[in-house]
């Protein structure tokens, strides 16, 4: 009776000890035909599946028409230094960089390199000047009886100088384009616009947005274009699939801070991460931050606040409770024995 007790003990375990067996067995068989792999020596299932090789088209040399040979129909490059003042019609010129960090790279010491560009500054703004003159009619005329959404005029056109030896627009018009290129009459202000101080670049803002964020005025360039032919700021947003919200941005600059406030309930999860995105300030959004920073007040850097261990009500972090001892010297906390 004992031995027959002890039998139907070890039945279920035996049964138990099975099916776990088979569900290992399983789960195993099921995640390789999944990842597609293939059974063998090596076989994992902890790595992604790699991707398919680049596309590449082999006869891709060819004479492309939009080609323009450095020496032939375009000049070479000029060797400078930054913050010197490039050819302002770039256009006209070809032929790779030294290194793409060239900008950056050759900054040895920031405090002189700083004091060069603010002190050609007026040079380099200057000549600017002197060429977007060449380019465009840019007296601020506008009508008042048409106008941007909240009420700015719209500038009076075109700005776009016609080229010497053409009178009027009708004349250009009729001109071919062998004509055109024979006689070199293209339009200055059509052609590519350089930015303005192209031996270092970066992303430049306008004044209406300085007045706004001064923290953003660079002190090596000025944005080059007037405010009169500037859209509205901060810009009206219209969604065209939803007429019924009229301007969505409320009359605010869309930030990082107020994205969620302004599109709850009108985005998807998946427009809302995207905006995100897009408001957020990212390092590489601030150029080559190391050294490539034109402003001012960030010369100088500094935290505004020192570095402290949390505190408050407001905040409590899930995690083990003794503080990790590579923190103790960044946040002051005790080091458990």
């Amino acid at each position: 009776m004992e031995m027959v007790k002890r039998s139907k003990a070890v039945v279920p375990l035996l049964l138990l000890g099975l099916g776990i067996g088979l569900g290992w067995i399983f789960e195993g068989v099921t995640h390789r035909t999944a990842v597609g792999q293939e059974d063998g020596e090596g076989a994992g299932s902890d790595h992604l599946m790699p991707d398919t090789p680049a596309a590449h088209a082999p006869d891709w040399e060819r004479a492309y028409p939009q080609y323009q040979a450095v020496g032939e129909e375009l000049k070479p490059f000029p060797e400078l230094e930054g913050c010197e003042p490039p050819p302002q019609d770039l256009y006209r010129y070809g032929g790779r960089g030294r290194k793409t960090f060239v900008s950056v790279a050759d900054v040895e010491d920031f405090d002189t390199f700083y004091r060069r560009c603010r002190d050609m500054k007026s040079q380099v703004m200057a000549e600017r000047r002197e060429y977007m003159e060449l380019r465009y009619d840019l007296s601020g005329e506008a009508r008042t009886d048409v106008t941007m959404t909240r009420g700015k005029p719209i500038p009076v056109g075109p700005v776009t100088r016609l080229p010497e030896g053409v009178e009027s627009w009708e004349e250009l018009g009729e001109l071919s384009p062998a004509e055109i290129r024979e006689r070199d009459v293209f339009p200055e202000g059509f052609r590519p616009l350089s930015h303005p101080l192209h031996t270092i670049g970066h992303q430049l803002f306008s004044q209406v947005w300085t007045r706004v964020h001064p923290e953003h005025q660079r002190f090596d360039v000025d944005f080059d274009i007037p405010d009169p032919y500037l859209p509205e700021f901060p810009p009206p947003l219209f969604l065209t699939t939803r007429p019924d919200l009229g301007d969505v941005s409320q009359g605010r600059e869309i930030t990082q801070a107020n994205f969620r406030e302004l599109f709850e309930g009108i985005f998807d999860p998946e427009q809302l991460e995207g905006l995100r995105l897009l408001g957020t300030k990212f390092p590489t959004a601030r150029c080559n931050h190391p050294k490539g920073d034109r402003t001012p007040t960030e010369v100088g850097g500094g935290l505004q606040h020192p570095p402290a261990a949390p505190k408050g009500a407001a905040w409590r972090v899930l995690g083990p409770r003794v503080p990790d001892p590579r923190w103790a010297d960044w946040l002051d906390l005790p080091v458990a024995a």
